[in-house]
This record gives structure tokens, sequence and C-alpha cells, in this order.
């Protein structure tokens, strides 16, 4: 019993106010999503991909975080819609792997750039968000964070390992674009979100 517990850190989410409670729903799924693509990147990368290349992505991934002090300067409210938008660039992105796989992992891994830029500012922001605010939870929301993060994470990767084994490697595209798409619809959903003071 204390295995499925710990396997069901999402439970206590509602522990959190509803912007950590709505970053953590979000971040579950977008750990599970990962976990569906990765074995699928790391595949074509290794087909379509130079070492010496894969290493230049890499860098420019890690350059990506220069950016923060600059997003940061546009707010949790436009980075989440810049975020959004961001998502339904992934999946067109991503539907190019059916017309031209090489295309596809190179658009992605350009794109793995901005996503850094992009979501590390937001991480960070949501950090600043908590410390000011509820720096009592800070320890218990990151333990939750990363342990609910594992979860969606290992989720994904079981199901992606099966849905190539039995089926193929678009199968595991078609499920992530599908996955994707009805993330991003209830991102559109939630568009506002961050224009309203959720403080409780």
């Amino acid at each position: 019993m204390k295995f499925l517990k710990h396997f069901a850190t999402f439970t206590k989410f509602k522990e959190f106010d509803q912007v950590t409670h709505f970053r953590l729903k979000n971040s579950i799924i977008v750990a599970f999503t990962m976990g569906l693509l990765s074995p699928v990147i790391i595949t074509l990368k290794g087909t379509f991909m130079l070492v010496w290349v894969i290493a230049m992505f890499g860098i420019l991934g890690n350059l990506a975080v220069k950016t923060n002090d600059y997003l940061s300067t546009l707010g949790l409210d436009k980075i989440y819609k810049l975020g959004v938008i961001f998502h339904l660039v992934i999946i067109l992105v991503t539907t190019v792997y059916f017309f031209n796989p090489l295309y596809m992992i190179y658009l992605d891994s350009f794109f793995l750039i901005v996503d850094i830029a992009i979501f590390s500012t937001y991480s960070i922001l949501l950090n600043n968000y908590i410390a000011d605010f509820y720096p009592t939870k800070m320890k218990e929301f990151q333990i939750i964070r990363n342990s609910s993060w594992a979860d969606g994470y290992l989720l994904g990767l079981g199901v992606s390992a099966l849905v190539t084994y039995f089926f193929s490697l678009s199968g595991a595209i078609y499920l992530f674009v599908l996955c994707e798409l009805l993330f991003t619809l209830w991102l559109f959903k939630n568009w506002r979100f961050y224009e309203a003071d959720h403080r409780n």
C-alpha cells in the first residue's frame, strides 16, 4: 500500500494554493508526454544526427538558460501564454515526422532550445511566487513536484515502450500528438488563469 501511495502524489496537489495546484497538474501531464516522446527522439537523433551536431544543440540548449533574466521581465501571465503557443508549435513540428523524419528531428532539436528558454523562466517565476507568498510550503512543494514529475515520466516511458513494442514508432507519435492536442486545449481553456489573483 505504501508503494501505491508513493505513486499517487497527485492526490496531494489540493494541499497547495490554486496557482501551485494548477502548476503541478500541468507538470505531471508534461512529464507524461515527454516520457511518451523522448525514446522516439533518442532513436531519431541516433539515426539522423552526427554526434557533434547533437552536442551543438546541447550547447545551445544550455545557453538558452541565459535568457531567463530577460524573459522573466515579461511576467508570469505572458510567459504562460508564450508556453501555450509553444505547445501548438510542438504539435506542428511533431507531425512533420509523417512527411519527413529528418526535418522533424532537426526542427524538434531547434525548438527544444526555445522550450528550455520559456519553461525554465516559467519555473523560476512560479518558484518565486511560492517563495514570496507561501514560503513554508516550499520544501513540501519541491518533494511533491519531483515525485509527481517522476510518476508522470515513468508512466509516459512505460506507455511508449508498450506502444512501440506492440505497434510502431509512429504509434507513439500519434499518441503524443493526441495527448499534446488535448493538453493544449486545456491550456487554452485557462488562457487567462494568471490574469487573476489566486492567492488564498
